[in-house]
């Protein structure tokens, strides 16, 4: 599904798509990542090293069998023409955010993808707008949220 020469957000798109596509089969099971994985390097895409991070963002914050927030993500940044690229590291720093489900919403965390991609600066075309340590004081900021209202 993936084609040479697909850009970030296309990579992100075809494998939230392969998702779907498997949940629409009828199937119950979850997919098998690693064969999804696979079928995506073989087109050797030139965001390859990026591949990892996008599908455990998939699996995590895509939104489920219809993976709504990351075809949401793909559909803003296909509108917003010359978006900058979001480097991997960025999801990878997203991916490890742990928040109970009344804490945050999958919406928050697909806004931080929408902005690093076309908000502020960039160098090289990768977006340096929202950095890595701009993602972990999310984390860190609710921590010392919780520690303040045990304390009341």
């Amino acid at each position: 599904m993936l084609y040479t020469g697909e850009t970030w957000d296309e990579q992100l798109q075809s494998l939230a798509a392969s998702i779907v596509d498997h949940f629409s089969s009828g199937s119950k099971k979850q997919p098998d990542y690693t064969k999804l994985a696979r079928a995506a390097l073989a087109s050797k895409p030139p965001r390859a090293t990026d591949l990892p991070a996008h599908l455990e963002f998939c699996k995590k914050w895509g939104g489920g069998n219809d993976q709504f927030f990351t075809l949401d993500i793909c559909q803003y940044i296909k509108m917003k023409q010359g978006a900058r690229i979001v480097n991997g590291s960025l999801f990878d720093v997203l991916n490890k955010i742990s928040f109970a489900c009344d804490e945050i919403c999958p919406s928050f965390i697909a806004a931080v993808v929408k902005t690093a991609a076309t908000r502020g600066p960039s160098r090289s075309g990768v977006s340096i707008h929202i950095t890595e340590g701009d993602a972990k004081s999310i984390a860190s900021k609710r921590l010392s949220l919780a520690k303040a209202q045990m304390v009341l």
